[in-house]
């Protein structure tokens, strides 16, 4: 990615909405449908966004009995390979709470749409980047026991902005605004190329080194960096000299976790899909 292309369209955001239909036949009363227990996060693949494609994807997601993906058919193309294998990686991560039969757990069959588009919520970053500002202000003038409940409040804010945010493109150009000049001169020149949410949380740790609840913090910025090099692999490599820039940045973020934090294990075989999962208060 260039920052010709990422200026070229900043203001336009994306949205990646995401609805499930139980096909099931209900033959009686005692049928539970699936529900979903963890969902990881799906960024709009970048090349897809480079080359302006959008479309909506429909899935047959396969559930066994235990809740795993077991398998996940097209039934209906968005017109793009790289959109369709983005839904199929996307289904695969998803755990649910199984279907329940008179009283015992079956296998099952649900539809999952993924509506992939441009529309512009300039709004929504602006709003964010506005409320962390005043946050970071207010955290500064505030008193001892004030501080907990605004820091928390500034966590939320980035865990919901990650959640939120789908747009790889530009993820960095808003983060950008919100981490220290120091981090962000640390990462400055991969900035372009791969969203980095993890650096969210390690610009909070460095903000607020006494905030009462650190161990959650890092384990919010081991599941982000897992995701982070997660997305990072799936992305196509259509040269080697990208493929040589997927390698790099995936071994700097490895070299970064294990440096910093060396009780924290990336476990790239078990991605922990609990990123966006509410923070306790």
């Amino acid at each position: 990615m260039n920052r010709k292309m990422s200026y070229a369209i900043a203001v336009v955001f994306l949205i990646l909405t995401a609805c499930s239909h139980n096909i099931e036949k209900f033959q009686n009363n005692n049928y539970i449908p699936p529900t979903i227990k963890n969902q990881p996060k799906m960024y709009y693949p970048v090349m897809a966004q480079e080359n302006s494609y959008y479309g909506v994807t429909k899935v047959v997601v396969m559930i066994s009995k235990e809740g795993r993906v077991t398998r996940t058919v097209v039934i209906k193309s968005s017109g793009h390979q790289i959109l369709d294998k983005a839904v199929i990686d996307y289904c695969a991560g998803l755990t649910f709470n199984p279907a329940i039969r008179d009283g015992e757990p079956v296998e099952s069959r649900i539809i999952w749409e993924v509506n992939f588009n441009f529309l512009d919520q300039k709004w929504n970053t602006r709003d964010y980047l506005l409320t962390i500002d005043a946050l970071y202000i207010r955290e500064g003038l505030a008193s001892h026991d004030e501080k907990f409940k605004i820091e928390s409040d500034i966590l939320k804010r980035h865990s919901d902005f990650i959640k939120q945010m789908n747009d790889a493109i530009n993820f960095n150009n808003v983060v950008e605004k919100v981490i220290r000049p120091q981090l962000l001169n640390q990462w400055k020149k991969d900035w372009d190329t791969w969203p980095l949410s993890f650096l969210l949380y390690e610009d909070f740790i460095e903000r607020y080194p006494g905030y009462d609840s650190l161990t959650v913090v890092k384990n919010l910025l081991k599941n982000a960096a897992l995701f982070d090099i997660e997305y990072i692999k799936k992305q196509p490599a259509v040269t080697a000299e990208i493929e040589k820039q997927k390698e790099n940045i995936i071994s700097k973020i490895k070299q970064f976790i294990s440096s910093k934090y060396p009780e924290l294990v990336l476990d790239l075989g078990k991605i922990n899909a609990s990123v966006n999962t509410k923070l306790r208060s």
